[in-house]
């Protein structure tokens, strides 16, 4: 950082905290990076080099999602967005659609998503661009099943998977969209499909090595199907063995819906006492890692076990959806504003 500054020359400032933008972002000094990123844009502005000026944008994006800063990482791809069309950098423009687009996905705006995915799909198709064309199809995919059209969804799905044979044959990649699809099955109450794919899932060849996250997840996906569809054999084994992988990769927010399943499990062999600790475990681990989608499962389940404690459950849970729905909406609204 000092080197760069004293650099004799604007050019070579500006390319020097070019480089260190671009890298210091991964690191875990974000006081160092701001600084040094807006230095970068100011330089590269004064230089006028706008091909730069739209990259230490991305960078801004890209640690903003880091740190799930939804909101400005989603102004931060914008604004490098508006730069790379105004070059004519046509795929680079696109790729911000692309992450813009993920980013509605998550704040649950899937119709502002899917129109925004559809403009970089109308490039990408031309070009041949299967690997783009697979991300997007896979977030068209999760923006239709939030929407409840799971027809759509898993057609988008199944483009996705073509998309990503033509490009790869990454397995794991694979089996994070055959794991999305077995979502919606869950969701949809297609519980015999749901159990295929998650199977499916946990056969990729040393998956639990290369993805141990992916595995962990598709162990309790299949649990918690299982359960649904009234069949408990080796359900409890399945849990167990997802919250030993989840604990040992310190994923807390995953680890919340482990063990509600597992305490779902319990209530479904009436043992109370173990349902209700373990649901608590869940509730206690929600609130760490803000999962705040999980809490909204486990306190009208504790609800219907600690019937003395139900009111104050579901006050909880009203005033949580109620400030969730809220936030929602002003995030939807705050990325107009933003469009």
């Amino acid at each position: 950082y000092q080197f760069a500054l004293n650099s004799p020359s604007d050019s070579l400032k500006a390319q020097y905290f070019s480089t260190l933008s671009e890298n210091l972002y991964k690191t875990g000094d974000s006081t160092l990076f701001r600084k040094v990123n807006k230095l970068a844009i100011t330089l590269n502005q004064k230089q006028n080099d706008s091909l730069s000026i739209g990259n230490r944008y991305w960078d801004l994006a890209l640690f903003f999602d880091r740190y799930s800063v939804k909101d400005s990482a989603y102004y931060s791809y914008s604004e490098a967005q508006k730069v790379f069309e105004t070059i004519k950098e046509e795929q680079l423009s696109n790729r911000m659609y692309l992450a813009m687009a993920e980013i509605q996905s998550k704040i649950k705006d899937y119709v502002g998503s899917e129109t925004t995915i559809t403009r970089a799909i109308e490039f990408f198709k031309p070009k041949g661009d299967n690997l783009l064309l697979y991300y997007s199809y896979n977030i068209l995919g999760v923006s239709l099943g939030g929407l409840g059209e799971v027809e759509k969804s898993q057609t988008y799905y199944n483009e996705a998977l073509y998309y990503l044979k033509q490009a790869t044959f990454d397995k794991v990649l694979e089996a994070k969209i055959i794991n999305n699809i077995g979502v919606v099955f869950r969701e949809n109450k297609q519980y015999k499909k749901a159990i295929q794919n998650f199977k499916t899932v946990l056969e990729t060849d040393s998956l639990e090595i290369k993805n141990p996250d992916l595995y962990a997840k598709a162990l309790s996906n299949l649990a918690s199907s299982k359960l649904y569809n009234n069949d408990t054999l080796g359900i409890n084994k399945l849990l167990l063995e997802a919250i030993k992988i989840k604990r040992s990769e310190n994923n807390t927010s995953s680890l919340a819906g482990s063990y509600f399943n597992y305490a779902e499990y319990k209530a479904y062999a009436l043992d109370t006492l173990e349902a209700i600790k373990n649901a608590k475990i869940a509730e206690e681990l929600s609130i760490k890692s803000d999962n705040n989608e999980r809490l909204l499962d486990v306190w009208p389940f504790l609800a219907t076990l600690e019937k003395k404690n139900a009111p104050n459950y579901f006050q909880k849970y009203i005033q949580l959806d109620d400030s969730l729905q809220k936030e929602e909406r002003k995030l939807q609204d705050k990325f107009a504003r933003i469009r």
